[in-house]
């Protein structure tokens, strides 16, 4: 389970609330998520910061994250296939 924030605290993007986790290869993810769940062990909760060369850098991502920003996910692993 995760949630995405900007820094000022704008929620993008969670599954918080969804009755099943998502589950995704870690190859198709930006790498600052794929740095930050390195050696994340099931039932951990972890904070990853991702800064913004790590993360969609000047592209952005649709509306909801702007250029250059900064992220912050919460993450919850409660499978490792």
């Amino acid at each position: 389970y995760y949630t995405g924030w900007l820094t000022n605290g704008t929620e993008f993007d969670s599954n918080r609330t969804a009755t099943t986790p998502t589950t995704f290869p870690l190859n198709n993810l930006i790498q600052g998520f794929q740095r930050g769940v390195i050696g994340m062990t099931v039932g951990e909760v972890r904070n990853i910061y991702i800064p913004s060369d790590l993360g969609y850098g000047a592209a952005g991502s649709g509306s909801s994250i702007p250029p250059n920003s900064d992220l912050v996910f919460q993450v919850k692993v409660v499978g490792i296939q």
